[in-house]
């Protein structure tokens, strides 16, 4: 979790809060957004000068420990791949989740959970490699979707997606409910 809130990192965020926010169909007044795998909050800090209610979850006590340094988000301890989210039905307007469903031996408990947790007309955004990134050689990477797979795997659980792109040799897909 050595990733430092420079430039380069605030830049690569607001770049993909400003994709987010096109696919945001409530008033911003209005939105919760969870984070899942926040680490130390650095998006969830863009998402407050939002005007956003935030809420961060991450497996890792040490970075929810940094967290609050840069976020004012509600933030919780969660392996998200085998606990229950602990919210209640339809609650966000948005979830995100960077560089997390590649680390899941099995993700339908997680899709679920996610399907679950967000409205009706909610929306989701993923960031994860597309197997064909240097980053495909990362051994924590133990789920690697080729763009197809993920997009057939999303709409098994109900998703549509709006919009991908390419990122740095990621894709980003942003994903509403129904």
């Amino acid at each position: 979790c050595g990733v430092k809130f420079d430039k380069g990192t605030q830049e690569l965020l607001r770049n993909r809060l400003g994709i987010l926010k096109k696919y945001i169909l409530h008033p911003s007044n209005q939105v919760k957004l969870l984070d899942i795998g926040c680490a130390k909050g650095f998006f969830l800090s863009l998402c407050d000068r939002e005007g956003w209610q935030t809420y961060g979850v991450d497996i890792s006590s040490y970075a929810l420990s940094f967290a609050p340094q840069y976020t004012k988000a509600k933030l919780t301890k969660l392996d998200v791949s085998q606990e229950k989210f602990p919210f209640a039905d339809n609650f966000f307007e948005a979830v995100v989740f960077f560089d997390l469903i590649e680390h899941l031996e099995k993700d339908e408990f997680f899709l679920n959970e996610i399907r679950r947790v967000l409205k009706d007309k909610g929306t989701f955004m993923l960031v994860t490699p597309d197997g064909k990134s240097r980053w495909d050689k990362d051994i924590t990477h133990i789920n690697i979707y080729q763009k197809k797979d993920l997009i057939g795997r999303l709409e098994k659980f109900g998703f549509d997606v709006l919009y991908s792109e390419e990122e740095r040799g990621y894709s980003v897909r942003i994903i509403p409910l129904r």
